[in-house]
């Protein structure tokens, strides 16, 4: 079974920009925790895709 077939690709995103966030913490949601919650799927899908091949690797 190829990588491809088993897991649905994850771009990694991409920090905000300094006047994308005001500062203030009144946001909701912070462009801050919007990109925390996408970089930790998308390090999820690297740690599965990482597995993955690993294992095709010993088979």
């Amino acid at each position: 079974m190829s990588i491809n077939s088993t897991l649905a690709p994850v771009k990694e995103p991409k920090k905000p920009k300094s006047d994308e966030c005001c500062g203030g913490g009144s946001c909701c949601p912070c462009v801050w925790d919007t990109y925390r919650q996408e970089r930790q799927k998308w390090l999820k899908y690297q740690q599965q895709k990482t597995s993955c091949t690993n294992n095709s690797q010993t088979e």
